[in-house]
């Protein structure tokens, strides 16, 4: 870490969870900035860094940065992989000391599946993919609330309107299932009776 931080005294954004670079850019064309990438896994993180992005490996639950050291701080499709609540609690806690202005979350939907499973139905996502860490926007609340972080918006996106959705499987399907195939069996056709979201977008603002 202290290498990066020296070749560039400060960095505008960290991005937790960056995989191959790819939220990294996402974040350069829609917040600016120049980022550091952070992520477990040292075979993405040289990945990343041969794709032109600066990424270091580290477990973002324990490393450590500057106190107001980025502008803001981006989690995308990475809170899920967390074991639980006790360490997101832990790293939004860390993103408030490190983050100056605000921080972001992207994180797959978790809101229906009890609605889902009456129908028969479930998403993909909510059963394999390593998430073991399903929140839903009411955790988000509570954990938000406990850190005495009070202005934030929360988002949901990507409406699923019926079961035709490829991410839609039978609830019999096998776990890590990913996407809806015949081998799988029929599937039934039903219109939901409210919006199935996809995704969880929450903002955090500190100032």
């Amino acid at each position: 870490m202290l290498r990066f931080l020296k070749k560039r005294k400060k960095y505008d954004f960290l991005d937790i969870g960056s995989k191959k670079g790819g939220s990294i850019d996402w974040c350069q064309r829609n917040y600016g900035g120049k980022g550091l990438g952070v992520d477990y896994n040292q075979e993405w993180v040289d990945i990343a860094n041969q794709n032109g992005f600066d990424s270091i490996q580290g477990d973002a639950v324990k490393i450590e940065f500057p106190q107001n050291h980025f502008r803001y701080i981006s989690m995308m499709d990475f809170i899920e992989h967390l074991p639980g609540e006790k360490e997101t609690k832990e790293l939004l806690a860390n993103c408030r000391k490190w983050a100056r202005e605000f921080f972001f979350i992207h994180h797959p939907s978790f809101e229906d599946v009890e609605y889902l499973k009456k129908l028969g139905l479930k998403i993909d996502w909510t059963d394999g993919y390593g998430h073991t860490n399903p929140l839903t926007v009411k955790d988000f609340e509570r954990i938000l609330k406990k850190l005495g972080l009070t202005k934030y918006k929360i988002e949901k996106k990507k409406p699923i309107l019926d079961s035709s959705n490829e991410h839609i499987i039978p609830a019999s399907a096998p776990h890590n299932t990913h996407f809806y195939s015949r081998n799988l069996g029929p599937k039934k056709k039903i219109k939901f009776d409210h919006p199935v979201y996809s995704r969880v977008e929450i903002e955090v603002k500190l100032k």
